[in-house]
This record gives structure tokens, sequence and C-alpha cells, in this order.
């Protein structure tokens, strides 16, 4: 995986008055770290700078913005279900189940929100894939998806390896961008929420402190 700065999105992106297309490569920004570090932040933030670089042709958007959780999963739904049709697809399915249910997490509840929220980020991505001159940001992504399954996996010994299926997603066209903060910020940031989003944000770090440093 190449490394980038945002300045060299920006770069790639002349400021004119006329509109241009997008002239780059790159079709996915994901940004992964500790829940409450700012990834939804910072995902505004940059699109908000790529769009000022004048008038463009092409579309910068953060994947899901102004959509309820509903809307969501309507969505997700609309872009999984004709994939499922094809072949290619189902087998990464079959491999991100089978890496979910050998990681052995602490409730089938878990297990199948991982799954369906791993796969619908696949099927999105191709989806997104088939237009032109766009951008995509994801506070997200693939790398936060697993990152959710390793959390509380209680088996690191699986028959599949999460890079393998990272890999078979393509990653030609991404780039992922991890955001760091102190352990303690991240926290106090995220219990301040009310949304419930996050399993981190249903752990006491008084009664689990080991998933928060593990975290």
């Amino acid at each position: 995986m190449t490394s980038h700065t945002v300045g060299d999105l920006a770069a790639s992106l002349p400021p004119s008055v006329e509109a241009r297309a997008l002239r780059t490569d790159i079709r996915f920004v994901e940004f992964f770290g500790l829940p409450g570090v700012g990834k939804t932040t910072t995902s505004g933030l940059l699109a908000n700078s790529l769009r000022r670089c004048g008038p463009l042709e092409g579309d910068v958007r953060v994947a899901w913005e102004g959509r309820t959780f509903i809307e969501r999963q309507i969505h997700r739904m609309g872009v999984v279900a004709p994939r499922l049709l094809d072949r290619e697809f189902r087998s990464l399915l079959a491999r991100i189940a089978r890496f979910v249910i050998e990681s052995r997490q602490v409730s089938r509840l878990d297990a199948i929100r991982l799954v369906w929220n791993l796969i619908s980020l696949v099927a999105f991505i191709q989806h997104e894939r088939a237009r032109r001159n766009s951008i995509i940001i994801m506070d997200q992504g693939l790398l936060q998806g697993f990152w959710s399954i390793l959390l509380k996996s209680r088996c690191k010994k699986t028959s599949e390896n999460w890079l393998d299926m990272l890999s078979a997603v393509g990653l030609h066209d991404m780039v992922f961008v991890h955001l760091r903060s102190e352990t303690g910020i991240a926290r106090d940031r995220l219990l301040t929420r009310g949304d419930r989003s996050s399993r981190l944000q249903r752990t006491s770090p008084d009664s689990d402190p080991d998933l928060w440093s593990a975290a």
C-alpha cells in the first residue's frame, strides 16, 4: 500500500474556474483507529478540503453521509442483493463468515453484525467502483471492520487470513489513514456520545480495562 498524504490528494485536483474531472487514481480514502478518535470529523474536513480545490465534474462524498441508521441498512441491502448472483462475491462472503465464526465472537448477535457490516462494505465498494470520477471517504471501512472482528476474538487461529481477504477486495485504488490518539482521550470522547454504536461504549472501562488496552 503506497503512502499518501492529504496534500497529495489535493495536489491532484488543481483549482480552476471551469469544472474539471477528478485527476487521480484514488477512489477510496479510509480513516481507521479507535472509536472516538475523530474519524467522522476528519472525513468531513477532508471532503470539504477537496471540494474547495475548484469546481469538479467528479463527486467527493463521505460514505452514507446524511443517512439515518435505517436508511443506511436499506441502502446496504440494495447493493448486497444483486451481488449475491456473483460467484466471486458469494465466495468472499463465505470466507468472511468463516473467519468471523472461527474467531469465536462473544455472542452470535455480534457475529451476525460483523459479517453483515463487512460484506455490505465490500458490496458498497464494488458498487462505487462502477461509477466514474468519484472519491469516497469512509470513517467506517474495511480495516475498521476487521479491527472490530479481532477486538473480541477468542480464537486467533483461523483458516482465513484477514489480509488475504482484504487483498481479494482490491487495494489498488484505496488509501488508508490511521488516526492516532491516546486511549484515554478517545475513550472519554466515545463515552460522551449517546448513540451507543460501538461495543466499547457498552463496556465499562472499570469492569474490562484489558479490552480498552487491547483496542
